[in-house]
């Protein structure tokens, strides 16, 4: 049996260029989105899409249904909120976050470091 090559080289290497591990994710949004979120407040659809993607890429379609105008509001909210609770719930409001999702957009986006201190809620009887 004789192999054959079913992609082209140039669509091998395009691919690896393409190929961004977490780690090399997470760096890129520390250096350009966290810097613009600080700067203006809130997050912009498309820094909130790239945090949304780099948390979970299974809400990804729910995510991008949301309104620009929607994240910029709701987002600038959360982040001004000295509530930690509400800014967490308040981003729970957008389609496709959830609390995992919400701690993602504090840990890049809010000014302070951010750790979740809430307590944890018993499930169940």
């Amino acid at each position: 049996m004789k192999f054959v090559l079913r992609l082209r080289i140039s669509d091998i290497r395009r691919l690896v260029s393409e190929y961004k591990p977490a780690e090399m994710a997470e760096s890129r949004i520390w250096a350009t989105v966290t810097p613009q979120v600080h700067k203006r407040g809130y997050y912009a659809k498309r820094e909130f899409l790239q945090v949304c993607e780099w948390n979970t890429h299974r809400t990804a379609a729910l995510c991008e249904s949301n309104a620009s105008r929607d994240v910029e509001m709701i987002t600038r909210a959360a982040l001004s909120s000295p509530d930690e609770r509400v800014r967490l719930e308040t981003l729970t409001v957008l389609r496709g976050v959830s609390w995992p999702t919400a701690s993602a957009l504090l840990h890049f986006g809010h000014p302070q470091p951010y750790q979740q201190r809430l307590p944890l809620v018993k499930r169940g009887g």
